[in-house]
């Protein structure tokens, strides 16, 4: 009988269950991962859909029973990836620039181990994108529609500004908007026109436009607006005749608009036009209306009160009232 073999049976059967055993770590629906993990590290924000890194390179390290030497193989769903070793990278490149939005991507790492491959599978979100621009700055005036500050938009007082710009990912930090007026500054952090002294010449600056992670626009500081002009005065109306006047159906009155100097005297944004509730021609900035004409919109004989509206460019507006008496 061989005693030696006797002997070594154990020893054996110890290799075997070491080599058969307990190495694999099996989580319900996933693939042996024999204890390797993947943590991910990188500039990050925390919100709703999660944890949104971007605004600079992901690293994704492997953790665990696995040595710097092990070869890997890593790759991405989408945009590109630079592995070396246990270790890789989402650079902050130009086409991740692009396609990392902060939409859902899985990143693969093949880990070859003496067990075979592994496969490690590591889901992400990454925004990369910077802000996307819509044209510029907006303005909007009540009882209108928003509309872009372009060169020589004339701007009443209540007129309030918005950058053009949206974040499909994380959303965009606060953008602070400077004005300055011809070239000087005027206000750090402007909102609306009524903040600005009535002048010609505006321009609107902005230092940076970057998402919540500091993706940044690819413009150079400068300007976003202008220039544009603001004008808080509303024209002035006066009529060819006095009040109370008598008036036949051939008298013709005339109504004219004038727009006031701006405060740094400069002219009014002028473009006046004028319209009357009884009718009248209007021609620039005057408005004519007849005897005949009040007597054809259903004027009676006897006292009449006309109400004529001029506006400006800017959109500020004046009614005027007058009376006459119709013979």
């Amino acid at each position: 009988m061989n005693t030696s073999a006797k002997k070594c049976a154990p020893l054996l059967l110890g290799l075997l269950l070491t080599a058969c055993g307990t190495t694999t770590e099996i989580t319900e629906g996933k693939p042996p991962t024999q204890g390797i993990t993947a943590q991910v590290s990188g500039n990050n924000l925390t919100g709703d859909q999660g944890t949104v890194y971007g605004g600079g390179a992901v690293t994704i390290t492997l953790t665990g029973p696995v040595e710097k030497g092990t070869p890997v193989t890593w790759s991405v769903s989408q945009g590109a990836i630079v592995g070396q070793g246990i270790s890789a990278a989402l650079p902050y490149s130009d086409i991740n620039r692009q396609v990392l939005t902060g939409q859902p991507i899985t990143v693969t790492a093949i880990v070859t181990t003496p067990h075979g491959a592994v496969p490690i599978t590591v889901p992400l979100r990454v925004d990369d994108q910077a802000p996307q621009a819509n044209g510029g700055v907006t303005a909007t005036v009540p009882g209108r529609p928003a509309f872009f500050v372009g060169e020589n938009a004339e701007l009443p007082g209540t007129a309030t500004f918005q950058i053009s710009f949206t974040d499909g990912g994380v959303g965009l930090n606060p953008v602070k908007l400077s004005a300055y007026l011809r070239g000087l500054p005027v206000l750090g952090d402007v909102h609306a026109a009524s903040e600005l002294p009535e002048a010609r010449g505006y321009t609107l600056r902005v230092d940076v436009i970057s998402d919540r992670l500091g993706n940044r626009v690819d413009v150079p500081p400068g300007t976003v607006a202008g220039p544009f002009n603001v004008d808080f005065k509303a024209p002035v109306v006066t009529s060819s005749a006095p009040q109370g006047t008598k008036i036949q159906d051939s008298t013709v009155l005339t109504f004219t608009g004038t727009d006031p100097m701006r405060d740094d005297r400069t002219p009014g944004s002028g473009g006046v036009t004028l319209s009357s509730d009884k009718g009248g021609t209007s021609s620039g900035n005057t408005l004519t209306l007849t005897g005949a004409q009040l007597r054809a919109g259903g004027a009676s004989s006897g006292p009449v009160t006309i109400t004529v509206t001029a506006t400006d460019a800017a959109g500020n507006a004046t009614t005027f009232i007058q009376t006459v008496t119709l013979e």
